[in-house]
């Protein structure tokens, strides 16, 4: 059952990895985390492994369900 369970579970994150491929650049404990939490901020602290010098996200609530990207940060504070 145990086989069963953490075979579903790497397809599950495959599927992930094949729809954002930049989510090959991170453990699947980081996946699990980002994924496993409903806060859009769960993200940030992965963001320099997923975009090279890239450090964080301007994030902007749009409505009480919508939390948008506005901008990219790289590690010298240049926004794109």
């Amino acid at each position: 059952g145990l086989e069963r369970c953490q075979k579903s579970l790497n397809d599950y994150l495959d599927s992930k990895r094949n729809a954002f491929p930049r989510f090959f650049f991170i453990s699947d404990d980081e996946l699990l985390s980002i994924l496993g939490s409903a806060e859009p901020s769960a993200i940030q602290e992965h963001m320099i492994k997923m975009f090279d010098n890239i450090s964080s996200l301007r994030l902007i609530k749009v409505s009480d369900t919508v939390t948008q990207a506005q901008a990219m940060i790289s590690a010298e504070k240049e926004e794109m």
